[in-house]
C-alpha cells in the first residue's frame, strides 16, 4: 500500500520520471503495482505491450486515485518530509 500511495502521489505531483529502482523494488513488482493501479482505475493513460506496462509517462491520476490518496492521508505528512521515496518505503 505504501508503494502504491507513493506512485500515485508522484503521478499526482506531475512526476513520471521514476522507475522500480526509486522505490527499492524489483521491476516485476513495480509493473504489478502499475497494472493494479490502472485496473482499479486509480490512473489512466497507461500503455501496455504483452501485459507489461510499456509506457506510463502520460499517466494521469483519476478521481478514484485522488480518493485513494485522501483516504490514506495518514501517510501524507510522513511522505512530505522525506527527500527520497526509498527512505519512506522502508
Amino acid at each position: 500500500d505504501k508503494i502504491l500511495y507513493a506512485i500515485l502521489k508522484e503521478i499526482d505531483k506531475g512526476n513520471r520520471d521514476f522507475d522500480h529502482n526509486d522505490f527499492g523494488i524489483d521491476q516485476d513488482e513495480f509493473m504489478d503495482i502499475l497494472r493494479y493501479a490502472h485496473r482499479e482505475k486509480y490512473i489512466d493513460e497507461v500503455t501496455y505491450a504483452d501485459n507489461i506496462v510499456y509506457f506510463y509517462g502520460n499517466a494521469t491520476i483519476t478521481s478514484l486515485g485522488k480518493e485513494y490518496l485522501a483516504s490514506n492521508s495518514k501517510w501524507a505528512k510522513a511522505y512530505k518530509t522525506l527527500k527520497e521515496v526509498r527512505d519512506w518505503i522502508k
